[in-house]
């Protein structure tokens, strides 16, 4: 029998979108009373053809913000990398906000030795005016 030191403390992310769209759950295991530090990342990404016209998607960014919500009120450390969105962070949540995929490929990248999971949920551009990304 394992002492509680050593028991696992597992929890499931289960997330439905409003409307009554189901997700697929996400199950993720962190040792007992250890702080999972989080990276998300969330929205569109636009890739501007010229000064005033953009290639985008219709995301929402709903999913990544409710998944870093989750995250944060278990008691985790959330970093989110959020798109173009009318959305306001979750309490107890680090946004830093981007416009490209090139900006959101950055900042991730800069965050990604500091975390120990990364849940990628945007909708990023693979074009752009220089062509495919």
């Amino acid at each position: 029998m394992r002492g509680h030191s050593e028991s696992l403390s597992r929890f499931t992310l289960t997330l439905t979108l409003p409307g009554g769209e189901g997700i697929s759950p996400v199950t993720f295991h962190a040792h007992s009373r250890h702080i999972v530090r989080v990276l998300v990342t969330a929205g569109p990404t636009r890739e501007f053809i010229d000064d005033v016209r953009f290639i985008s998607s219709p995301s929402s960014g709903r999913m990544g913000y409710a998944v870093a919500q989750v995250f944060a009120a278990a008691g985790h450390t959330v970093e989110l990398v959020a798109g173009p969105t009318n959305l306001q962070p979750p309490a107890g949540v680090t946004c830093t906000r981007v416009e490209s995929a090139v900006e959101m490929h950055d900042a991730v990248m800069a965050r990604l030795s500091a975390v120990d999971a990364v849940v990628m949920t945007a909708a990023v551009g693979r074009l752009s005016r220089f062509g495919a990304l």
